[in-house]
């Protein structure tokens, strides 16, 4: 796993490139994340070109996920977070 990172105070940004292999395929994905604090952050896939552009936003206790396939914001309820 590759990482790089910038972090300035309260705030963060952060590209991580990582490999699952598995006996019958491999994947290379690469994941860029905003953070600010520990209650508010987005993660966005970069690549692989299929995945795409999906996300997730989280505030507080609160999760939002974004599927671009489908055009719709899906939100998470607290019970699926535990």
């Amino acid at each position: 796993m590759r990482v790089i990172i910038a972090a300035c105070g309260e705030t963060s940004t952060a590209t991580f490139t990582m490999t699952i292999r598995r006996p019958d395929w491999e994947l290379v994905m690469t994941i860029a994340t905003w953070t600010r604090g520990r209650e508010e952050s987005i993660f966005r896939i970069v690549d692989p070109l299929k995945d795409q552009g999906n996300g997730t936003l989280k505030k507080d206790d609160k999760m939002w996920i974004f599927n671009p396939r489908i055009n719709r914001v899906i939100k998470l309820p607290p019970s699926m977070m535990s």
